[in-house]
């Protein structure tokens, strides 16, 4: 029988995105919220495969004293794509809102500004 080891991840050592609303039960001591129209920037320390997310990408924002880990939405994965941003160039992600998907869900929008 396999022996399985707890990996710590030091999630305390992070701040997470959250873009609109802060959802219900999510810890607002760990989120930093981002309202519609808002931006958050900062340089890409990480950016790390997810089978659920695409990618998850860890930001060093110059005022903040934890990095910020945001999940990838769609339309941030694919601008992140198109801008062939990569670790080490500074990024700033602003939240447009959602918006309603030909098949009546919601999708989260962004607008990808990059500097390298």
């Amino acid at each position: 029988m396999p022996k399985f080891v707890k990996i710590d991840t030091q999630d305390d050592d992070v701040l997470y995105a959250t873009f609109g609303e802060l959802p219900p039960g999510k810890d607002a001591k760990k989120a930093l919220l981002i309202k519609e129209g808002e931006a958050i920037e900062g340089v890409i320390t990480e950016m790390v495969d997810s089978g659920t997310y695409g990618k998850i990408y860890k930001l060093k924002v110059d005022k903040l004293d934890k990095p910020v880990v945001i999940t990838g939405k769609l339309n941030l994965n694919s601008a992140m794509i198109k801008g062939e941003v990569r670790a080490g160039d500074l990024v700033r992600i602003t939240y447009i809102g959602k918006s309603k998907t030909a098949k009546g869900r919601f999708m989260k929008k962004f607008d990808l500004e990059v500097s390298k």
